[in-house]
């Protein structure tokens, strides 16, 4: 018998480590505090020790994140059932696509209660394909066993809705994913920025994050004679099908065209010494937790004017909103944010802090779970279990 099954346990489970650690470390310690063992299930990755640092116990399983592989994903849908079988759960939120599909299913084979968590829609949805027809199905399957499905924008949810992949009666709302404001504080922008004008684009470096309109818009604002430094920050994926190569990295830094700061555990340090931050994603976003974490610092923002994006900018009061794939659009963003005086990108920057405080504070998203489970238990009547605070 493990060790977790003499404590009532929740399972959190994503396709990486990391995003457990990034996004929902908040959560874990809220659950913990509230008397729940944390079970976190993804690949592993360097991050899978330091969950378990915190607390968390922390299962691997073999996910092929960027694969179509019917045998592959069968294999990780036996391993899913093979590991919730494992431990005594009690309630599972599963994230992203694969753990949505195929942990939904294992839940529900082994009445398992459980929460779908749709982050965003990503790139089966904007390029429709083969893959986009069978992960519909597949959603549609799997979200008939799911106790219900969040969605972190109304967008996507009646995208879901109106192709019949959910019925609305399942269907509730996440605000975001939460940042927690205290961690990403406000600074005093602008003082410890100088020189050339710093743009700061932090994301995975893939095609669908819009890099490489980045990139296309640094060379355009540079050949206008502005002195503006291009930023790139964030880790390449040589497994994705779309992820920018090493080899495009060190051409764009040969001509000048950007500077590649690397990866960092701590984003903070790099928001502080930037100017304005840049997301021109062509992804259909929930909504974009660096653009939050950006907005909590009172950093003046630029993004695509695309679903999840226009959650955190209000175009023209704490940044500008650019054109999906549209370089020269770009461009003409970053133009009108450098002709802003300071105390202008300043005010951007105070209003975005308050938005984000009032909409995206990590605790109202907290409340959030530990309402759903505090609703869950008293209707169903099981127990003994934590007792769930109201608010966190």
């Amino acid at each position: 018998m493990n060790a977790i099954n003499e404590t009532p346990t929740i399972a959190l489970v994503a396709n990486t480590a990391w995003s457990l650690y990034n996004f929902r470390l908040g959560l874990i310690k809220a659950l913990q505090k509230a008397g729940w063992q944390v079970l976190a299930i993804a690949p592993a990755d360097e991050y899978a020790d330091i969950l378990a640092g915190y607390g968390c116990h922390f299962e691997h399983i073999s996910l092929d994140n960027y694969g179509s592989s019917p045998v592959k994903d069968l294999k990780s849908l036996f391993e899913f059932i093979k590991i919730y079988r494992q431990y005594k759960i009690d309630f599972i939120f599963h994230y992203t696509i694969k753990p949505n599909i195929y942990g939904s299913l294992a839940a529900a084979y082994l009445n398992i209660p459980s929460i779908a968590v749709v982050t965003g829609l990503g790139q089966l949805f904007t390029h429709l394909s083969w893959k986009t027809y069978l992960a519909r199905a597949l959603y549609a399957i799997a979200f008939r066993k799911a106790h219900q499905v969040w969605f972190l924008n109304e967008s996507d949810a009646s995208i879901f809705s109106q192709l019949g992949i959910v019925s609305e009666s399942k269907i509730n709302y996440l605000p975001s994913e939460g940042v927690n404001t205290r961690h990403f504080q406000q600074y005093a922008y602008g003082l410890l920025t100088n020189g050339s004008f710093k743009f700061l684009l932090a994301a995975r470096l893939i095609a669908e994050k819009g890099v490489r309109d980045f990139v296309e818009a640094a060379r355009l604002v540079r050949k206008k004679g502005y002195q503006a430094e291009f930023q790139l920050l964030g880790f390449l994926e040589p497994d994705n099908p779309s992820g920018i190569t090493h080899q495009e990295i060190r051409q764009w830094e040969a001509e000048g065209a950007i500077r590649y700061l690397g990866t960092t555990k701590d984003v903070r340090p790099y928001l502080e010494k930037a100017d304005c931050l840049v997301l021109p994603t062509y992804y259909r976003e929930g909504v974009p937790r660096i653009l939050m974490e950006g907005a909590s610092m009172q950093m003046p923002l630029i993004a695509t004017d695309n679903v999840g994006c226009r959650q955190v900018i209000e175009d023209g009061v704490n940044g500008f909103l650019c054109r999906r794939k549209d370089p020269e659009s770009l461009a003409r963003c970053m133009e009108n944010m450098m002709m802003l005086s300071f105390e202008e990108r300043a005010r951007f920057g105070l209003l975005g802090r308050r938005r984000v405080y009032t909409l995206y504070h990590e605790n109202i998203i907290i409340n959030k779970y530990l309402r759903a489970l505090n609703f869950y238990f008293h209707a169903s009547k099981t127990s003994p279990k934590p007792s769930v605070p109201a608010t966190y």
